[in-house]
């Protein structure tokens, strides 16, 4: 697989700030010459464009184990948001440990003025840890299909944090 995503800056011609004083001193040389600057940033931005876009190739061999495949590309995304991260969605109570919960009281004050309990942020951190663990585990621990009994605990905690993943996928967000 080979994937660029990105948007870098457009092309802006070194030559553009000489030519506006050219173009105060003498219109009429500066001004043409400025239009053929204008004109050639135009063309390289053109011609970079569809390289500076997103490209994306999937090879056959991509989705033979396409959630292998893709753990390697959610797991550093995932651990650079957590790392990044501003801000938190609101996180269900059903989704994290008994100590993280809000309490009622707590949760209708943040439906009244958006006040958040001392566990707001950890909830988060919670959701995002288990996702994180469950894309790790398919990264380095999925080798084969089949689950032995020593791994079925793990392989329901990462089944709940691709849950997660689903769940608040939408919140993805920084």
């Amino acid at each position: 697989m080979i994937a660029y995503i990105g948007h870098p800056k457009p092309f802006r011609s070194p030559l553009t700030k000489l030519l506006d004083k050219l173009e105060e001193k003498h219109p009429i040389i500066g001004g043409k010459l400025a239009d053929i600057d204008a004109l050639l940033e135009r063309a390289i931005n053109f011609i970079l464009t569809p390289v500076s876009s997103n490209v994306i190739r999937v090879d056959n061999h991509d989705t033979w184990n396409a959630d292998y495949t893709l753990a390697h590309i959610i797991h550093p995304i995932l651990v650079r948001l957590k790392e990044t991260k501003q801000g938190a969605p609101q996180v269900d109570n059903e989704d994290v440990p008994e100590s993280l919960r809000a309490t009622d009281e707590e949760l209708r004050q943040y439906s009244i003025d958006g006040t958040t309990d001392p566990n707001y942020f950890k909830r988060y951190d919670y959701i995002l840890d288990e996702m994180i663990w469950a894309f790790d585990f398919i990264k380095n621990e999925h080798k084969f299909d089949y689950i032995s009994d020593d791994m079925t605990s793990e392989w329901h905690r990462a089944q709940n944090g691709f849950n997660m993943f689903g769940k608040y996928y939408t919140s993805l967000w920084d």
